[in-house]
C-alpha cells in the first residue's frame, strides 16, 4: 500500500485510475460495461403464406445498431428477391408450384454491423385455388433426382414445373383422354427434362401418369433410341381406331444431336412403344422446331407429322421449310421425311396442326415468316399427303406480344 500511495502521489489520482482500470473499478465513478448486443427480428412474425405467382414484403428490425447500416438479404428457395433496401425486401414467388407437396422459401436478414446476427422469414407458397370442376393432372416430378444434369452452369431447371400441354380425346372412346406436357422445364434452349403423359379412362374423373422414352430422364437409352438429354414440343393425337400417337423433339444440350421422335399406344395411352425416329441430325447447322402430329379422322391407321426444319446460314439468312412424314400402318413404320413447302432464304414456318375434312381432304395450318412478313397460311392435300397445294394466306398476324411486368422480358 505504501508503494501504491507513493505511486499515486507521483502520477496523480486520475492517471492512476487509468493504469489500474483492469484491476480496480469505481475510479472516477465509471466502469468497463460493454455496449448492448445487436439483435435482428422480422417485423410481424417469422412466417408468411402466399399464393403462387404473388409477391410479399419482409421487413427487418435491428436493435442497438448504432451504425444504422441495417441488413443484407439472402434467399433459400425458389425464384427471386427484388426491391431490396437496408430494412425491407420483396420475395417474388414462382408462378407454378406442386399441388401435392409443400413449397417454401426462407428469406434471411443479416446484420451488416454484426453478421453473426440474423433472422429468417419462412414463406410458404400455396398453389392457386382450383375452379370448380377442374382436376389436377400433373404433380411432383416422377423423374429420378439428378437425371436432368445441368450441362451449363448458367442454366436453371424448374423441377416440378410443367409447360406446353396438349390434349386429345379418343374418338373411339370419349371417356379416354390423353394429355402431354413438358416436365421439369429448363430456362434456356426451350426444352425440359422429359415429356409426361396424363391418361384418363373415365372421362377425366381420375388420372394416371406415364411417359414415352423420349429422354434420359424418362427412360431413354441408346438401345431404345431415347437417350437424349432433353425433350420439347409435345403433341398427341388419337385416330378413329383408338391408336394414339405422341411426337416430341429430343436433343442434347452438350452436343448437336437432335431428333423428331414418335411413339404409339394401343391401350389408350397407358403404355407407349419405343420411339420411331423421323429425322436425326448431329450438326449445329440444322435444327427442328414446332412439331405437330394428327391422326386422320377418316382413314384408320393414317397419321401425319410436320415440323419446321431450320437450316442456319451465316449469309444471307436462315431457311426453315415445312417438313412432313406420314404413317399408313398405325405408326409401325413412317415414310422418309420430305419438305412440302419452302419459302426460301430468310423464311420459316411454325406448324399449328392438321385437320381432316369430311371428304378426306387434308389441311395443314401454319404460321409463315418470310422477309419480315408474318402471315397464317394453309396447304391442302386430296390424296392423304402424297401431294400438296401451294399455300393460301388466310390472315396476317397483328399481335404485339406480351411482356412480363416484373422482368420486362417477352412472354413466349
Amino acid at each position: 500500500m505504501l508503494r501504491a500511495a507513493r505511486l499515486f502521489g507521483a502520477i496523480g489520482l486520475t492517471q492512476a485510475c487509468v493504469l489500474l482500470m483492469p484491476f480496480f473499478t469505481g475510479c472516477g465513478g465509471g466502469g468497463n460495461s460493454l455496449p448492448p448486443a445487436i439483435s435482428v427480428t422480422i417485423v410481424g412474425g417469422s412466417s408468411q403464406s402466399i399464393t403462387a405467382g404473388q409477391s410479399v414484403t419482409t421487413t427487418a428490425a435491428v436493435e442497438n445498431d448504432s451504425s444504422g447500416r441495417g441488413v443484407t438479404w439472402a434467399l433459400s428457395g425458389p425464384d427471386t428477391l427484388s426491391k431490396q433496401t437496408s430494412t425491407t425486401v420483396e420475395y417474388d414467388a414462382p408462378a407454378i408450384v406442386s399441388s401435392t407437396a409443400t413449397t417454401a422459401a426462407s428469406v434471411t436478414a443479416t446484420s451488416v454491423a454484426d453478421p453473426s446476427k440474423s433472422a429468417p422469414d419462412t414463406v410458404t407458397i400455396h398453389p392457386p385455388p382450383q375452379p370448380a370442376g377442374l382436376m389436377v393432372v400433373s404433380g411432383p416430378s416422377p423423374f429420378p433426382a439428378g437425371c436432368a444434369a445441368n450441362q451449363n452452369p448458367s442454366e436453371r431447371n424448374f423441377t416440378n414445373g410443367e409447360v406446353e400441354p396438349y390434349v386429345a380425346v379418343n374418338p373411339a372412346n370419349p371417356n379416354n383422354i390423353i394429355g402431354v406436357w413438358q416436365q421439369d422445364r429448363w430456362d434456356q434452349q426451350g426444352s425440359a427434362a422429359g415429356i409426361l403423359t396424363g391418361v384418363t379412362h373415365d372421362g377425366g374423373k381420375t388420372w394416371s401418369r406415364t411417359f414415352a422414352h423420349s429422354s434420359l430422364c424418362s427412360g431413354g437409352t441408346s438401345t431404345n433410341g431415347g437417350d437424349y438429354e432433353r425433350a420439347s414440343d409435345p403433341w398427341v393425337s388419337i385416330g378413329p381406331d383408338g391408336i394414339a400417337y405422341q411426337i416430341t423433339i429430343s436433343g442434347d444440350r452438350s452436343s448437336a444431336r437432335r431428333a423428331v421422335l414418335v411413339s404409339r399406344s394401343t391401350d389408350g395411352g397407358d403404355t407407349w412403344s419405343e420411339a420411331s425416329t423421323l429425322v436425326f441430325d448431329n450438326t449445329s447447322s440444322v435444327s427442328e422446331d414446332k412439331t405437330s402430329i394428327t391422326a386422320d379422322a377418316t382413314r384408320p391407321g393414317f397419321a401425319y407429322a410436320a415440323w419446321s426444319r431450320i437450316y442456319t446460314k451465316v449469309t444471307p439468312g436462315d431457311d426453315g421449310p415445312l417438313t412432313f412424314s406420314r404413317t399408313t400402318d398405325g405408326g409401325i413404320t413412317w415414310e422418309a421425311w420430305r419438305d412440302i413447302y419452302d419459302a426460301g432464304i430468310n423464311s420459316g414456318v411454325a406448324t399449328e396442326g392438321f385437320v381432316t375434312l369430311p371428304d378426306g381432304t387434308l389441311v395443314i395450318l401454319f404460321d409463315l415468316f418470310s422477309n419480315n412478313q408474318f402471315v397464317v397460311a394453309i396447304l391442302r392435300s386430296t390424296d392423304a399427303g402424297v401431294t400438296w397445294s401451294q399455300p393460301t394466306v388466310i390472315s396476317t398476324h397483328q399481335s404485339i406480344g406480351v411482356i412480363d411486368v416484373k422482368t420486362n422480358e417477352p412472354v413466349r
